[in-house]
């Protein structure tokens, strides 16, 4: 899905520009016969049926795989006579108010980093593929972040040499228990809370209500309840010939004379 691409050279730097289309989600259309079902429990806060024969309406309490949508339409005649069943992809919008269950816990208590300031250094370098090792310390410490720093040789601007060198250091840490505040701790729950939503929020889920409540005991932050929505909750399941055919009674007696 590229737009289209541009080369150029400024001294020894190529420079590769890409831009990338924005293609839109082809709409998925369905052509074989098709139930709407619900994917989860719900109650209907809304409904526009475009094909197929709605089997509920808005607040109706509705559970997991019930049909919402039949895909097998009636065709009646003059005094409502049932002519016959025709199968179609059934097609609507259905929402439902239905909740996430949520729950998250972790200790008040954990492990910091604390940083001495003691750190050692060594260079090492690249030329074209080739590495180039220099003396390397030996690292006294017993716990320690490594942090490596490049650098490329530009003696002119746009003016590359094929040579690159590495600065890594290597910092001492010790490890200290520390213990979060009651507001360390809810203030961190409600961070963890936030990334939830803000994810159903990516998937289209619109957020009505959060009772989730949080607590302290023994030690332990714990986030519990439920997250009140309104979402899609169609699902598709398709329509089995018994369900529209209907049988002709010398059809059942093999023909007649």
């Amino acid at each position: 899905d590229i737009g289209w691409v541009s080369a150029e050279i400024k001294g020894t730097n190529p420079i590769i520009k890409i831009k990338e289309t924005v293609i839109p989600s082809p709409a998925i259309s369905r052509t074989n016969p098709s139930h709407i079902i619900a994917k989860k429990d719900g109650i209907i806060s809304e409904m526009v049926t475009r094909t197929g024969t709605p089997l509920v309406e808005l607040g109706d309490v509705v559970k997991k795989g019930d049909i919402l949508v039949s895909g097998v339409v009636d065709i009646v005649g003059d005094n409502e006579i049932l002519l016959t069943k025709e199968p179609v992809a059934a097609d609507a919008d259905v929402a439902a108010k239905t909740y996430y269950k949520y729950e998250d816990s972790f200790p008040t208590l954990y492990t910091k980093k604390e940083y001495t300031g003691k750190s050692k250094s060594y260079y090492h370098g690249r030329f074209i593929l080739k590495e180039i090792k220099l003396f390397k310390h030996r690292i006294p410490y017993e716990k320690y972040d490594i942090m490596t720093e490049e650098y490329i040789l530009q003696p002119l601007k746009n003016f590359y040499l094929p040579f690159r060198y590495y600065l890594t250091r290597y910092n001492e840490y010790i490890e200290v228990e520390k213990t979060y505040s009651e507001e360390e701790a809810i203030a961190l729950a409600k961070l963890n809370l936030n990334r939830e939503l803000e994810s159903l929020e990516e998937k289209g889920v619109l957020i009505i209500e959060n009772n989730v409540k949080i607590e302290i005991k023994d030690g332990i932050c714990l986030a519990k309840g439920n997250i009140l929505v309104e979402e899609d909750i169609i699902e598709y399941k398709e329509v089995e010939e018994s369900e529209w055919r209907i049988i002709e009674e010398d059809e059942l007696n093999g023909g007649s004379d």
